[in-house]
């Protein structure tokens, strides 16, 4: 396997785990809801759903900021 080939099965991986958080955050913040009176149903628990999403975003941002990621060159044979 080429180095190019390699570089990019290392993105093709992070690439995975990149959307694997993006949508773990975006699960988290699915579950925030208001009462009848357009008011948190449960702000303790909309805390702690913020707290998820924040994390899986910076472990997103980690690992996209962490890769290596190809230019067009790369992906020639």
């Amino acid at each position: 396997m080429t180095v190019n080939h390699q570089k990019i099965s290392r993105c093709y991986k992070a690439t995975d785990i990149i959307i694997d958080k993006a949508a773990e955050a975006r699960g988290s913040l699915n579950t925030i809801f208001t009462n009848g009176y357009g008011v948190l149903s449960d702000p303790s628990g909309v805390k702690g759903d913020l707290r998820q999403a924040k994390a899986a975003i910076e472990s997103a941002l980690a690992t996209l900021n962490d890769t290596d990621w190809p230019i067009l060159a790369d992906y020639g044979e």
